[in-house]
């Protein structure tokens, strides 16, 4: 796990100064590779390279970068892992390639000068790299097929093109354009944070997950996707007549996990005692030669503490496990951390609890296993069940809000919930569950509509799927990569924590979205694989997530900072247009007579971005 940035010159640039502007960028990045670094440029004076190591695998100078191939003057940076890069580095000695060090890194490269960008398709990890092909003179970028490491990219106002993995390293820059992009707020707006190619910035996008970029000098740029889950979700589905599914699952989860072990440093686990890290917890300890490190924090508030849970999981597999219970003070002391940590706003709260977690973790380990993936592949969110039952919805007349709007407002909320389902097709119900803030609130506080969702592409398909696959396809290529690992990411790589997630595996990923739906549905055979391994009694509960009691919260501790952020001095440079709307909500949550914990915070965290820049 690294920090990568780099600059492609335009002409008449100094290439000296391009090295020390990127040594800058990659400092920016520091806390993503604090063990090493280093710059390089290309003998043309194209290209300036850099990188910051946190070292996992062959940890001796050989393998820092970037790595030069000098023969080609091909060159390498790269952030993440490549789990059979043992598998490919065989396939290529067999070719007569000679490899100097025992790094994935060097067989990327080799991988690439051997197949140029067919390189993707032979990769398992989780990785965002740039390669300066010194033979074709050009940049090739690419990112991971779930979107697990993050890669930011910029035209340069002089025609030169700047790439790091995180925006920190660009925001520093005169050459870019950093006018906040309005429609990157409204799209935060409604789903707290921004996707994918937006960042809060004008002149800054974000490389989608599963898609690669070629630029050429003089900013010549291409980007294309290399995988599509959606072209799974349409294969036929696996029979369920022949092997048993659960079997399947299980041989390429205990696969997928294995070569997600392989490391030169201390190695645990995260475990909250739900299905999800518990079956990755379990097969860690029959994978491990020696008993495994589990991690978890504990919370004062009984509702949002899972710790009990997990020790029971623990004490059951035998791990060696940690838990760590955090006061409300801990939780909050982050907070003015976050606008540096993502860069942009980001107002996911289990940001908070998850940062903490990662912080404690990494005391003791340099590499941690996550549960990520499980809800989205296998029907884990509590929106899933809601699906079908809102479908009813979408034949009723539709509410116009622009005059009805004062007097939905008063409807008590159980009552008012259910209308910004009506008169909508499948894909607009999708989105109203999936928005913290209804398109209508938006659309009022910002005066204008968000761009379309991919979510779009995926309901294309609604001729062919179900509901609840869809939904489930949707939020793999939405939710997941711009929120869930996101958010992991900028909070472990904040502590210098890689984390990895074994049920990413895009052949897991694949097999999954070949399923039948009634095995997808409610976590069916995800259960199954589960109640094999752990008892059931230690596992049947309602789901709870990583949550914080942040309704309570605004009320108390978090109150003087609510009232200092939510007023027109930070709405209205972001386009807020009625701040009486937000007033209206602060009151109405202040005095108990609502709860719109989600409205408030949303917006908070936006004005406390804004404050810090």
């Amino acid at each position: 796990m690294c920090g990568i940035a780099g600059i492609l010159l335009s002409q008449g640039d100094s290439i000296g100064d391009a090295l020390a502007s990127v040594g800058e960028m990659a400092n920016a990045v520091y806390h993503r590779g604090p063990d090493s670094g280093g710059v390089w440029s290309d003998s043309s004076r194209l290209v300036a390279l850099g990188h910051r190591r946190l070292s996992i695998i062959d940890l001796t100078d050989a393998a820092s970068q970037p790595m030069v191939d000098e023969e080609t003057e091909t060159a390498v940076v790269f952030n993440g892992e490549i789990y059979n890069f043992q598998k490919l580095r065989s396939e290529l000695e067999a070719q007569g390639v000679v490899f100097r060090t025992r790094s994935d890194t060097e067989v990327l490269l080799k991988g690439y000068l051997t197949w140029q960008y067919k390189v993707l398709d032979r990769l398992v990890g989780m990785f965002a790299f740039a390669i300066w092909d010194g033979r074709r003179r050009e940049l090739f970028l690419a990112r991971d097929r779930a979107g697990e490491k993050p890669l930011y990219y910029a035209e340069l106002r002089t025609g030169g093109f700047a790439f790091a993995s995180e925006l920190a390293a660009l925001k520093g820059r005169s050459d870019i354009d950093k006018t906040i992009d309005t429609d990157a707020i409204s799209l935060y707006l409604q789903y707290l944070y921004v996707p994918a190619p937006y960042s809060i910035y004008r002149g800054v996008k974000k490389l989608p997950a599963a898609h690669y970029a070629v630029v050429k000098p003089g900013g010549q740029f291409q980007c294309q996707q290399y995988w599509d889950p959606k072209s799974y979700a349409m294969m036929d589905r696996i029979s369920t007549d022949g092997e048993d599914p659960v079997d399947q699952l299980d041989a390429l989860l205990r696969k997928s996990i294995k070569g997600q072990m392989i490391a030169d440093v201390p190695l645990g686990a995260f475990l909250s005692g739900g299905f999800d890290s518990s079956i990755i917890a379990s097969y860690l300890v029959e994978l491990s030669s020696t008993k495994p490190k589990t991690y978890t924090i504990g919370f004062e508030e009984e509702r949002c503490n899972e710790a009990p849970y997990a020790e029971a999981v623990a004490k059951y597999l035998g791990t060696e496990h940690v838990t760590e219970y955090v006061s409300e003070k801990d939780v909050l002391d982050v907070i003015p951390q976050i606008p540096a940590m993502y860069g942009e706003p980001f107002a996911d709260p289990s940001a908070l609890p998850t940062y903490l977690v990662c912080k404690i973790a990494r005391q003791h380990v340099t590499v941690c296993l996550t549960g990520d993936g499980g809800d989205e592949l296998f029907g884990g969110y509590r929106i899933y069940p809601l699906i079908p039952r809102i479908a009813w919805a979408g034949w009723m007349p539709r509410v116009d809000y622009s005059w009805s709007g004062p007097l939905v407002q008063r409807l008590p909320e159980s009552v008012r919930r259910p209308l910004k389902y009506f008169g909508r097709n499948a894909e607009q119900q999708y989105l109203e569950l999936r928005r913290h803030t209804s398109l209508w609130e938006s659309q009022r506080l910002f005066g204008r509509s968000a761009p379309l969702s991919k979510a779009s592409d995926v309901y294309a398909l609604q001729d062919s799927l179900s509901r609840n696959e869809l939904a489930m396809l949707a939020d793999f290529v939405t939710y997941f990569p711009g929120d869930i690992l996101a958010k992991v990411d900028r909070a472990a790589m904040a502590v210098s924590l890689e984390t990895r997630t074994p049920i990413l595996d895009h052949r897991l990923v694949e097999f999954a979205f070949r399923l039948p739906a009634e095995l997808r549905t409610d976590r069916t055979l995800w259960k199954q694989l589960a109640y094999r391994r752990i008892p059931r009694n230690l596992l049947d509960r309602p789901k709870a997530g990583f949550n914080i009691p942040l309704a309570e919260w605004l009320r108390g501790e978090l109150k003087e900072l609510a009232t200092e952020m939510l007023v027109p001095k930070f709405l209205e440079p972001l386009g807020i247009q009625d701040c009486n709307r937000v007033q209206y909500y602060l009151d109405e949550h202040m005095a108990g007579r609502g709860t719109h914990s989600f409205r408030l915070w949303t917006l908070i965290v936006l004005a406390m971005w804004l404050d810090a820049q």
